[in-house]
Parts: C-alpha cells; sequence; structure tokens
C-alpha cells in the first residue's frame, strides 16, 4: 500500500522504457502477486502535471500506472481517502491493469490538445458520494470488463482527439461487458476540433457491448461539431448497448449538426425497457437520423417519452426516423404520461416485420397489426383519425425495408410524422 499526502508532481521526462510504456509520475509494478488487493491512500490535494509528449508514437504517458508482471491474480486497486487527486495530460491518466476502485474526487484536465483518455481498466467502480470533473481529449472512462456507479456525480467535458491514423471510436464511456449506473448524475458536452481532429469514426455518450442499466439516475449528452475542410464526422450517438434498461431515470440527448453523417440517439441489439422513466432525443443531422431504434422490442411503462428528429439529407437518404423497434409497446395509466414522437421528415414509429422489397410498398387497407401494443387504456391520440399499415424503409439502393407504421386517414400517400400516445380520454 501507499500513501500521497499533498504530493505535487511535475514531470516532462520519460521515467520507464517503452517494453512497459511512457510512463512518467508514477508507475507502480506487482512481481509474483499474492496479495489480491492494494490501497492507494489520498490525503489533501494531491497534482500530477505531465508535459511530456512524445509526437513520434502520438502518447503522452501514463501519469498513474498500475501494472503486473509474472503470474498471478491481477490485483484491485483501490483509490481511498479523503483527498483528491487532480492530473493534467497523459495519454491515459490513470490506468489499472486489472480492477480499480475509485473512492476519491477526480479532476483531470488538457491543456496540449492532444489524445488522452481518462480511466482504463478492466472492472471499474465508482464509489458513493464521489465527483468527477474531466475535461479531455478522449474517452472519459474505457472499462474492459465491468463499470459500476452508484452515487456519484460527473462532468465530462471531451474533446475529439488527434489521432495517428485511420478512424478513431471515442465513446464517452466504453465498456466491454455490462454498465451499472444508480443514484448517479452524468452530463457530458462533446466537440470536434477541426484543427486538431482529421477523422471521427464513432462517439457515442455511453457505449456498451453488453447490458446497460440506469437506476435513479439521469444523463445528459450534447455536442457541438465543427467540421474543417478534411474531416469527417459520422455516427454520432447517445446510448447505444445490447438491452437497455432504465428505471425512474431521466436521458436528454442532443445531436444537432450539419457537419454529422448518420445518427442515433438511443440504439439497442436487443430491447429498450423504461419504466417511470423521462427520455427526450432531439436530433437533426445528415443521412439517416434515428430517435430511438431497437432491434427488438422497445417497452415504455408509465414513461413520458419526447423524440423529435430531422434529416439534412444532403446525400438523398431518405431522412429521419422516431422510433424503431421489432414490437412497439406501451401502459400509460398516469395523465401525465405522454409518449410524443416527431420524425419531420420520415416516419414516426416503425415496427420492423423482417420482409423486403425491391419496390416501394404503401398503405394497405384492411391491415391488421402485428407489432402494436397498447397496455390498459392506453391511447393514440395523434393523429386523430389513424389507422396502421405498411410503409418502406429504405435499406439501400435497390432494396426496401417493409415496417410497420402510423397513417393519418385525412393523407394515405405518406405515414404520419408525428404521433402521441397517453392515458385516458380519446
Amino acid at each position: 500500500d501507499i500513501t500521497l499526502d499533498n504530493v505535487v508532481y511535475d514531470n516532462n521526462s520519460v521515467v520507464c522504457d517503452y517494453v512497459i510504456g511512457a510512463n512518467v509520475a508514477f508507475s507502480l509494478n506487482v512481481y509474483q502477486n499474492q496479495v489480491e488487493e492494494y490501497n492507494v491512500t489520498f490525503i489533501g490535494d494531491n497534482v500530477i502535471y505531465n508535459g511530456y509528449y512524445d509526437y513520434d508514437y502520438n502518447a503522452g504517458g501514463i501519469p498513474f500506472d498500475f501494472v503486473m508482471q509474472g503470474e498471478g491474480v491481477y490485483p484491485l486497486i483501490n483509490l481511498v481517502g479523503d483527498g483528491n487527486l487532480t492530473i493534467t495530460n497523459g495519454t491515459y491518466s490513470i490506468r489499472a491493469i486489472g480492477d480499480l476502485m475509485v473512492d476519491i474526487d477526480i479532476t483531470l484536465r488538457n491543456d496540449t490538445k492532444t489524445y488522452q483518455d481518462g480511466i482504463v481498466a478492466h472492472n471499474v467502480k465508482i464509489s458513493e458520494g464521489r465527483k468527477l470533473d474531466f475535461e479531455i481529449y478522449g474517452t472519459a472512462i474505457n472499462a474492459q470488463g465491468n463499470l459500476y456507479i452508484t452515487g456519484a456525480d460527473i462532468d465530462v467535458i471531451t474533446n475529439a482527439p488527434h489521432i495517428s491514423a485511420g478512424m478513431a471510436a471515442k465513446n464517452v464511456f466504453n465498456v466491454l461487458y455490462d454498465v451499472m449506473i444508480v443514484d448517479t448524475d452524468i452530463d457530458v458536452m462533446a466537440y470536434t476540433d477541426p484543427e486538431i481532429c482529421q477523422s471521427l469514426g464513432t462517439l457515442a455518450a455511453i457505449n456498451c457491448y453488453n447490458d446497460i442499466n440506469m437506476y435513479n439516475s439521469s444523463i445528459t449528452f450534447d455536442i457541438d461539431v465543427k467540421k474543417g475542410e478534411d474531416i469527417y464526422v459520422s455516427n454520432i450517438n447517445g446510448i447505444t448497448g445490447v438491452n437497455i434498461n432504465l428505471e425512474n431515470s431521466s436521458v436528454d440527448i442532443n445531436i444537432d449538426s450539419e457537419d454529422i453523417f448518420n445518427s442515433f440517439g438511443m440504439y439497442a441489439e436487443g430491447y429498450i425497457q423504461l419504466t417511470n422513466s423521462d427520455v427526450n432525443i432531439k436530433g437533426h443531422t445528415n443521412g439517416m437520423t434515428y430517435g430511438i431504434a431497437a432491434e427488438s422490442d422497445f417497452n415504455a411503462d408509465e414513461s413520458s417519452v419526447n423524440v423529435d428528429v430531422d434529416s439534412y439529407d444532403d446525400y438523398g437518404h431518405v431522412g429521419s426516423y422516431g422510433i424503431m423497434a421489432q414490437n412497439f409497446v406501451l401502459k400509460l395509466t398516469e395523465a401525465n404520461k405522454t409518449v410524443r414522437v416527431l420524425s419531420n421528415n420520415g416516419i414516426a414509429v416503425g415496427c420492423n416485420t423482417h420482409d423486403h422489397s425491391a419496390e416501394y410498398v404503401g398503405y394497405k387497407e384492411g391491415y391488421k397489426p402485428l407489432y402494436q401494443y397498447m397496455r390498459e387504456n392506453t391511447k393514440c391520440i395523434l393523429p386523430q383519425n389513424y389507422e396502421i399499415s405498411l410503409s418502406s424503409v429504405v435499406e439501400s439502393e435497390d432494396e426496401y425495408l417493409i415496417v410497420e407504421t402510423y397513417y393519418d386517414t385525412n393523407d394515405l400517400t405518406t405515414p404520419a410524422k408525428e404521433v402521441c400516445f397517453s392515458a385516458g380520454a380519446e
């Protein structure tokens, strides 16, 4: 174990060789480990300034590094104490080859406009009462296992970084397995700087390769894109995962820029389940603009949803889609709960029939709905006179996906661009 008591460390030199990495400041190495966990205790204000950067390697070193040599179990690293830690610059600000538990306040900054990720570890746990304040050029937390956040307050300002070559995926929270967020507020602001960001392939507020669960929590996500002459910005998303479950939580996502090509507010490879939650999504981008999309069910249980999407459509695609899913399931019994979907130049609600066609398919008289489920007294209140039938979504230049959607009986030539649901009266 080690204790840092009001330590101030200013370094612009490499202190380890490239076999381990360009480490600066603290590199704690475990050899033939027999101990399952270590404590790093922080007292007072602890500050690490990293002035080192190697442009040949496009790397700025690792100010706080926990590495493992030889055989053994990777130890759990506990950052504890009544103090705090501030780190400026570094390729990874904090890296642990193993699990990391954060029970201190952490501030991350970058004054060089060079690539910087915040925390990189296997399983990452942020403890109750902690404050994380990041202004960086990259990913805030990259968990190669699970991410657990309980009772924390997290503010992230991230800039798309200069990268060495090729496309860069710089998700703000990138998690390989599961995400569990409880009693936590997260605020994310993302920028692209045309002077340093040469290309950006993907950026999401939360990207998880398995399940995302939020309880009694909130997340806001805004992005400000300024595209340079040579920059290509695509696939800017809010929350993406396999299954997404929100309970007593709120999500506010604003993705609005003509310089973005293709975007999703929320996307799930499986289902999206909303329970007593509020979701607000504003999307206005180029190409395909999706509010909410689920490959399986979208289920809103006593939740309010407001989706407003539009597409600049400069590239000739069919523009915007509000909520797309396999099954569209609503249960609204409380008067103050509504689901409103506005797609300014596309389809408000579409359910995937898994059928395809080489020709456009439109309204079919007498069609019986198969994928829409209104529980109890949930009603569609807009359009006032509606019917459910089929329509087409462009999937490629020569193929359409057939979806079940809503039509306003006053105009059956195109699907309804606005659909609203609530409880109670017609």
